[in-house]
């Protein structure tokens, strides 16, 4: 699909906007709410089957593949070391797991390594040959998604692309029944490049996020696993709200995140300038600029208005001076918020921002430092942040309901 870029941009009022969202955005800061954090339950380290393995998380350089998703209360923990995909209660209890045998001994409750049912009925245990799984999905039907990395003898190289397809979506029922996997062409299909993301919308409809050399590439799915779309990401040819400008303009495409209730993607974009030296003439540094959201309707293949997203101020403790820098997008939700944040020293800072930009609001979610080692957050379709975080001995699952943050939004 071609991507067709239709918008202009005046320069000034877009420096006018950025300032001014930057002096309103410091300005909240400083009174800013702490968003109280609720702990849900502890996950021990250990191969059993309501425990997992991040053993390595002292090694540098380890690639931590534990993701976790929260819908409808129920979270989903994906442990790539121990390749196996946990879902628990609110509080804790486990209720299915999917696992490779080779890696994990039978879980306590099942009988045989097929879908069981233990002495209550509420648990359930699927073997099943996992390789590297890592990030996850869960539609309205409770199916989950699970991205995983095919054996080395069925990936196979695309030429033309000069890369290679090792990815496929895997699928499993409500009750942890395998059944099938998604490829680029639907059921079956070829393997997905290296996959960063994997969404499920509201009509339950998966969308699969990949890198490629030049860019991304994005498969959207109906229900059914037939594909619906294929949109190729250029770095190259992303928009540029800087044309006029004489300087080296770099833009950063670092997530795509689509629409809940649209075929929309949301590409947020990082700009960063070149800075010349006025005694030498040469290119001295590259500085941060702006950050934006296009929206891309990937029927159209059109690129719709931007929104500018007020940056993370703070001062310097070496030179006293600004630093800004840009937030990390965290997700939408289903009204239409972009959730963004930013590390610091005792957490991060929240910034909630209405899909037009008009409403932005800060919170803080402060989080214990000294002895964590590890942290993902997962965002809610609601609005309801959560996160698995590690430390030496163990990991807790917690979540910040700011979802009641919206909703008073809304209301």
């Amino acid at each position: 699909m071609n991507i067709k870029k239709r918008f202009f941009t005046f320069l000034s009022l877009s420096f006018l906007f950025f300032i001014t969202s930057l002096f309103f955005s410091c300005k909240e800061k400083k009174n800013t709410e702490i968003l109280k954090q609720e702990q849900r339950f502890i996950i021990n380290y250990g191969n059993f089957e309501d425990e997992i393995d991040l053993f390595d998380i002292m090694q540098q350089g380890t690639n931590i593949e534990t993701y976790i998703h929260m819908r409808n209360g129920f979270f989903y923990i994906t442990n790539g070391k121990s390749k196996k995909v946990m879902q628990f209660t609110s509080y804790g209890d486990l209720l299915g797991i999917l696992y490779n045998s080779e890696t994990n001994p039978t879980p306590s409750f099942s009988i045989n390594e097929n879908i069981i049912e233990s002495e209550k009925g509420t648990q359930t245990a699927t073997a099943y040959q996992f390789q590297s799984p890592s990030n996850l999905a869960v539609d309205s039907n409770k199916n989950i998604y699970v991205v995983d990395q095919l054996p080395q003898e069925r990936q196979e190289l695309d030429s033309e692309k000069n890369i290679w397809l090792k990815n496929v979506v895997l699928r499993f029922s409500s009750n942890g029944e395998y059944l099938d996997y998604l490829g680029q062409q639907g059921l079956g299909g070829t393997p997905f490049p290296y996959i960063q993301n994997i969404f499920c919308t509201e009509k339950n409809e998966p969308v699969v996020v990949s890198i490629i050399n030049d860019g991304y590439i994005v498969n959207w799915f109906n229900q059914d696993g037939f594909p619906l779309f294929t949109v190729p990401i250029e770095i190259n040819l992303l928009p540029n709200p800087f044309e006029t400008i004489d300087k080296d303009v770099y833009k950063s495409l670092d997530i795509i995140i689509p629409d809940y209730n649209t075929r929309t993607l949301y590409l947020k974009i990082d700009y960063y300038q070149s800075e010349i030296d006025p005694t030498s003439g040469f290119r001295s540094a590259v500085s941060y600029a702006a950050t934006y959201i296009y929206p891309l309707n990937v029927e159209t293949g059109i690129f719709g208005e931007p929104v500018l997203v007020p940056s993370y101020e703070e001062q310097s403790k070496d030179s006293g001076e600004a630093d800004i820098k840009p937030y990390e997008l965290l997700g939408i939700t289903e009204s239409g918020y972009f959730f963004f944040v930013t590390p610091l020293e005792n957490g991060y800072d929240l910034q909630i921002m209405q899909s037009n930009g008009q409403k932005i609001i800060h919170k803080k979610l402060l989080v214990q430092q000294e002895d964590l080692l590890f942290s993902r957050l997962d965002l809610s379709k609601e609005g309801i942040i959560s996160a698995i975080l590690a430390n030496n001995f163990e990991a807790s699952v917690v979540w910040w309901r700011a979802d009641e943050t919206i909703d008073s939004l809304i209301n």
